[in-house]
């Protein structure tokens, strides 16, 4: 599901890319470096938020980590079902917010999850929104869910935030959620300059979630990072810790072919084939 999906919708960045710019593959290359580079100073103070506003660089980051943390994000809900004993979810339609959700991984990992597992509930409907600085996702996000084999019936809703803005739209809030996925979005948000305007937003949005709501979050297990959130959940008050979790999540890669194939032939890189992380279910009480 998840692998077919992400490569249906490389493919058509791809050739998009190619048609509108004589030096795509130049412009492809570029950005896997920029990337890497910028991931590896996440934790340096005074940098500027990545920039995901190109298609090169939506590109390159569909190949290298969409497959991957989508991958992830279903073995941590199955592995947190195991922990907690009993069902994640209880309704068949389901509102999900990702918070940084860009391209959707998030949500590919909770389809994968929802297609196997015997004992949640068959859920009909999800209304799913991404809250996200880059209001350019949402071309990806839509191509994701075109791509995606599923029954379900999927509404999408995208909400531009910027949390490290002086303020941020009312709009932006969970207080109509089920479930919230914070997946790789810490780490590149707490080493910013604008510090206390991201404490904030932060706050503000976390307070929005009602009680008996799940909030799952997953990140580098790199002590800043979660030191950061866990700092960011206290002020906000009131969660239980349901389930916690510091282990390596690996790719269970499959035989690239198509354009997986030829963006690994090319460039030299692959998906990202494993994360050490730390993974948290906490509930709103």
């Amino acid at each position: 599901m998840i692998y077919d999906a992400v490569k249906t919708v490389l493919a058509k960045l791809d050739a998009q890319g190619a048609a509108d710019h004589d030096d795509w593959e130049d412009q492809i290359s570029a950005r896997f470096a920029s990337l890497s580079a910028s991931y590896a100073e996440l934790t340096k103070c005074e940098r500027d938020l990545i920039d995901y506003s190109d298609l090169a660089t939506q590109a390159a980051y569909v190949f290298r980590y969409a497959l991957p943390h989508a991958e992830f994000n279903y073995d941590f809900l199955r592995l947190a079902r195991q922990h907690i004993g009993a069902p994640l979810f209880s309704d068949t339609v389901m509102t999900v917010t990702s918070i940084g959700g860009g391209p959707g991984s998030e949500l590919l990992g909770l389809l994968k999850y929802l297609s196997e597992a015997s004992d949640e509930p068959k859920v009909k409907r999800i209304i799913y929104t991404v809250i996200d600085k880059e209001r350019n996702w949402q071309h990806v996000l839509e191509e994701i869910i075109s791509a995606t084999k599923t029954k379900i019936s999927i509404e999408t809703l995208f909400q531009r935030c910027d949390v490290s803005s002086a303020t941020i739209n009312s709009k932006v809030t969970l207080d109509q959620e089920d479930v919230v996925f914070m997946s790789y979005f810490i780490s590149e948000i707490c080493s910013l300059p604008q510090d206390l305007e991201v404490k904030a937003n932060l706050k503000t949005i976390l307070q929005s979630l009602k009680k008996g709501k799940l909030l799952f979050y997953k990140d580098s297990s790199a002590s800043t990072f979660y030191y950061y959130f866990n700092a960011r959940i206290q002020n906000a008050g009131k969660y239980e810790q349901l389930f916690d979790l510091k282990k390596k999540y690996n790719l269970n890669a499959p035989t690239y072919d198509g354009i997986f194939k030829k963006y690994i032939d090319e460039y030299g890189y692959d998906p990202k084939p494993s994360s050490d992380a730390l993974s948290k279910v906490l509930k709103r009480i």
